[in-house]
């Protein structure tokens, strides 16, 4: 099945701050028939001329390339750019991290034109240094539910597309509340699926198996959410990703506290939640944030030991629910007047910038690109 036009390629002309300077044009989307990321390389371009439906990129061999300008987005067929790419020797590490239920200024980098008071409350001095390095999107559209975030983010497909709509668990169980007038479609409430024709999922090839096809090591850490119990999308294996660590059906975890062994018993909650496959962290005083970065970092560090580029895939689990008192930060928000939830999930946040700070830090040294 084909998820993007074919021979279309999205591109970002990356400018130095003025029109006339040269910029480095990417390509930026990967097809479902074919292995594009092989031939994701810089192109240079000394400039480009706009009109309302063209824009003209120069090249420094002085030809010309007419890229089509439809509903706002410039895109141009491969095979026109293709004698442009020049040959790139080294691979870029890619780290990717999903925070869930983050709210869009629960943080100290705005996002808006002006600071907004959540800017002021929250620490995220990390975030603010990838910010300032890198680039920040201010107009941008994520679901507001786990899911279907996931699977746009794995597919490319918005859920109009894929039909993901509602977070996953139970294999053919809807999570939509009933309404006494209005009846639901039949969703894909099973997630993603990598194997065609099983029922009420997407089938697409993911994001991670294009990565490994082109000599990537996939390592997925954290929360999962891919699909339901009992099929294909459960396992994160099975959509690419050659290391899963803590990853399942479920999208909670049963606790934050390695001392609750990040299991959900403490609150009389199902076992389904609990979070596989860090049992050496049962017991002890430590975060799960806290515990999935310390994996994290091993596997990172076995595949440069391994001399392979590597695609991490980060998601913390936070600051989703079950909120829980992080003791090292949790008391200053308190002092500062919030009250007991909102300072709980005040120090998530922070703790989740912060080893996402070490994840930064840390990884330059092994040649990581955020």
């Amino acid at each position: 099945m084909k998820h993007c036009l074919n021979l279309m390629i999205a591109i970002t002309f990356l400018s130095l701050g003025v029109p006339e300077a040269s910029a480095e044009l990417r390509l930026a989307c990967i097809f479902a028939d074919q292995m594009v990321l092989q031939r994701d390389q810089p192109i240079q371009a000394l400039g480009w001329a706009e009109t309302d439906d063209e824009v003209t990129v120069s090249f420094a061999d002085q030809t010309e390339t007419a890229v089509a300008v439809e509903n706002g987005a410039w895109s141009v067929s491969f095979n026109r750019l293709a004698n442009h790419i020049r040959p790139q020797k080294k691979r870029p590490n890619i780290v990717l991290f999903l925070v869930d239920d983050m709210g869009w200024h629960d943080t100290s980098v705005p996002f808006h034109t002006e600071v907004t008071d959540f800017n002021r409350r929250y620490r995220t001095p990390h975030m603010e240094k990838l910010a300032k390095s890198g680039m920040k999107f201010t107009q941008a559209y994520a679901c507001s539910v786990c899911s279907p975030t996931r699977v746009s983010l794995m597919t490319g497909l918005n859920a109009a597309r894929h039909r993901v709509t509602n977070w996953t668990l139970r294999k053919n169980a809807s999570n939509d509340r009933g309404h006494p007038q209005l009846a639901f479609p039949l969703w894909n409430v099973n997630g993603l699926s990598p194997e065609p024709d099983i029922e009420r999922t997407i089938y697409a090839k993911a994001l991670p198996a294009y990565l490994s096809e082109a000599g990537y090591r996939t390592i997925h850490v954290g929360k999962a959410h891919f699909g339901a119990i009992g099929t294909h999308g459960s396992d994160p294996r099975n959509v690419g990703f050659e290391v899963n660590i803590a990853g399942h059906a479920a999208g909670g975890p049963g606790s934050f506290l390695g001392s609750r062994t990040s299991a959900p018993v403490w609150r009389k909650g199902d076992r389904v939640w609990d979070v596989p496959g860090l049992e050496s962290y049962h017991g002890k005083d430590i975060f799960l944030t806290e515990s999935l970065t310390i994996e994290a970092n091993k596997a990172v560090d076995q595949a440069v030991a391994d001399g392979k580029p590597f695609f991490l895939y980060m998601s913390h689990y936070a600051v989703h629910v079950p909120f829980a008192v992080d003791s090292r930060f949790y008391q200053k928000y308190r002092d500062e007047g919030l009250d007991h939830t909102e300072a709980m999930y005040a120090a998530m946040v922070e703790r989740d910038g912060q080893v996402t700070g070490r994840h930064s830090g840390q990884r330059r040294t092994s040649r990581a690109v955020q």
